[in-house]
């Protein structure tokens, strides 16, 4: 994957890091299933990715970064419930959040 800057987008992120990209794609295999929405894929401007959703009451971003590894932030906009919290030790609470997304009680 590769996003390059041109004179006429000035504002164009830098190229997607490979690493950041394989890290996105061992994460969405691992966790995503065809009952969650489709989510919206964006480049951030360091080189890495968000992907996010806005389902059933959850808003959920998972931002990949070569600096920072995978974290993911999530809000429920019922209960105000929310976490922002490092993917790695906290892949059940992600799991949970899937869950969710899908109109599903996580308890």
């Amino acid at each position: 994957m590769s996003i390059r800057r041109t004179i006429d987008e000035p504002n164009t992120p830098p190229p997607v890091d490979a690493d950041v990209v394989n890290s996105a794609i061992c994460l969405i295999v691992r966790s995503l299933n065809p009952e969650i929405p489709e989510p919206i894929i964006a480049p951030t401007n360091r080189g890495g990715l968000q992907i996010e959703w806005h389902a059933n009451g959850v808003d959920m971003e998972i931002y990949f970064d070569v600096r920072t590894g995978p974290f993911f932030w999530a809000e429920s906009a019922g209960s105000g419930e929310g976490m922002d919290l490092p993917v790695e030790g906290n892949e059940a609470l992600l799991q949970e959040w899937f869950t969710r997304l899908k109109g599903e009680d996580a308890s």
